[in-house]
């Protein structure tokens, strides 16, 4: 049986990542559901193949053996103390959501919070959410458009599988 969220055996260089993020904020954007709500509580900065940034993210890539896959990767940032609804995503995508801040975040899959630091996450088949914590979130997010288990063979192969 899947679990809903693997730990992975990942250092990421927090500060180097959070510093990519901010020398590069302006071209983030809002999330959709922002001005449907009416409140800031989430942005994103994608990074499309044609980004600068994408060259970056080759060495975290090749790291989680996941460089050529179908990959998409953003950073994320949500504010304090502001709630994420709980969803599932499109394309029943995965996700490797590495944080980039000193405090642990922690995600709701089906109502049970899971910290982490580093996951392999079901969010295109798991409902998930982040409910209120009194702590910002930058996290560094790679979405997969590849089936669970051929991700996990990936992660696998290169020792990355704590759980």
């Amino acid at each position: 049986m899947k679990k809903s969220l693997i730990h992975l055996d990942y250092q990421i260089d927090k500060p180097k990542w959070r510093d990519i993020f901010y020398d590069n904020i302006q071209q983030g954007q809002w999330h959709w559901s922002v001005p449907r709500r009416q409140e800031l509580f989430w942005y994103q900065l994608m990074i499309h193949d044609n980004n600068p940034i994408k060259e970056l993210t080759k060495e975290v890539e090749m790291d989680l053996n996941i460089y050529g896959m179908n990959n998409f990767p953003r950073f994320s940032y949500q504010f304090p103390n502001t709630l994420l609804q709980h969803h599932k995503d499109e394309d029943n995508m995965v996700s490797i959501n590495i944080n980039l801040l000193d405090t642990i975040p922690m995600i709701h899959i089906e109502h049970e919070p899971y910290p982490y630091e580093c996951a392999f996450i079901q969010v295109g088949q798991k409902m998930h959410g982040v409910e209120k914590d009194p702590n910002h979130r930058l996290i560094l997010k790679f979405c997969l458009r590849h089936p669970w288990e051929e991700v996990y063979d990936r992660l696998n192969n290169f020792g990355l599988i704590m759980d």
